[in-house]
């Protein structure tokens, strides 16, 4: 009696589960993805989202910061329940992203050095040691967290697909390499005349008066759910031609102990949304320094605090990605 032998992986990746291999690949060029870390001393969902006012939340910070979306996607066959109409879709999405923001106050004001002494929050939340630097520093200086998240996400989307339109939605599991650094920049700054998400910091616009105190690394896991609009302009058995936009919502973001992700005791969160274009134009910063009553003016070329090029200019592929489906 002979038996057929049997083979745990039959994908064309070793030893990877075969649901969770590409059907394809796609290329596009310059695309952007916004990145909005957010740290809360409270509920940090009471601070994350844009449109909600910060006044009277507590300790927080909450920065956003544009980058390059990866040029190379990796893409799944749609699979079709209903007709031609929905369909069940798996997605992968990788993404580094970096961004800082001083951390406020009550009053919605960055919190000094020279608070050290009045602030409760301050006095438990800093060392000893960060003390005695930040009492060697300019009293006017501010406190900065950076924040740089390192991700990789899998998950499945439902969708409904309306021939050149297509919405989709899903939930996702993810694993998260964070780093937090906790700094010391210049402060007196009002920077302005620039959108969010393209206005540097006084950390980036004065990198020498940079002082580090702490740095602390995360991994583990987190899960949430993408919503997805894609436009399709061409689709065979192994082309497509399109342009899609998406938003990555964390619920919750663990440590590897499976803890709520916490520095110190500041909560943390974290959006991504993903844009086919780039959006920056040049413009003109405008920095108050309150100390010496002085304004500077400079030109804002767009260039994020990673050295990349998010001016429109730099798109030269009209916001289209093509995918080939190789299976």
């Amino acid at each position: 009696m002979s038996i057929a032998p049997v083979y745990a992986d039959e994908g064309y990746i070793p030893y990877f589960p075969d649901f969770m291999e590409p059907d394809g690949i796609g290329f596009r060029g310059p695309a952007e993805s916004t990145y909005k870390a957010c740290w809360s001393q409270n509920n940090v969902k009471e601070i994350c989202p844009s449109h909600i006012s910060l006044e009277g939340k507590g300790i927080y910070s909450r920065g956003k910061t544009s980058v390059l979306s990866s040029p190379i996607t990796f893409e799944y066959r749609k699979n079709y329940f209903f007709k031609k109409l929905f369909y069940f879709e798996n997605f992968l999405d990788i993404n580094f992203s970096a961004t800082d923001a001083p951390i406020y106050g009550d009053q919605n004001t960055s919190l000094k050095n020279s608070d050290v002494d009045s602030n409760t929050f301050l006095s438990e939340f800093l060392t000893e040691e960060e003390k005695l630097i930040l009492s060697r520093l300019d009293d006017s200086n501010i406190l900065n967290l950076e924040t740089t998240s390192n991700t990789l996400l899998f998950g499945t989307a439902f969708g409904i697909d309306l021939w050149f339109i297509e919405f989709s939605i899903g939930p996702f599991l993810m694993y998260h390499d964070t780093l937090v650094n906790l700094r010391s920049c210049k402060g007196n700054i009002n920077i302005s005349n620039a959108e969010f998400k393209y206005q540097p910091s006084s950390c980036q616009l004065y990198p020498d008066e940079i002082s580090n105190l702490d740095e602390k690394r995360f991994t583990g896991f987190a899960v949430g759910h993408r919503r997805d609009v894609r436009f399709v302009f061409l689709q065979t058995d192994n082309w497509r031609i399109s342009m899609s936009g998406n938003v990555t919502q964390i619920i919750e973001i663990w440590d590897s102990n499976f803890k709520p992700l916490k520095y110190r005791n500041l909560n943390y969160g974290l959006v991504y949304e993903g844009f086919p274009l780039l959006e920056c134009q040049p413009f003109q910063i405008e920095t108050y320094d309150q100390s010496t009553l002085q304004r500077t003016y400079r030109d804002g070329d767009c260039i994020n605090s990673k050295g990349q090029d998010m001016s429109q200019n730099a798109d030269w592929t009209g916001n289209f990605q093509i995918t080939y489906y190789f299976r």
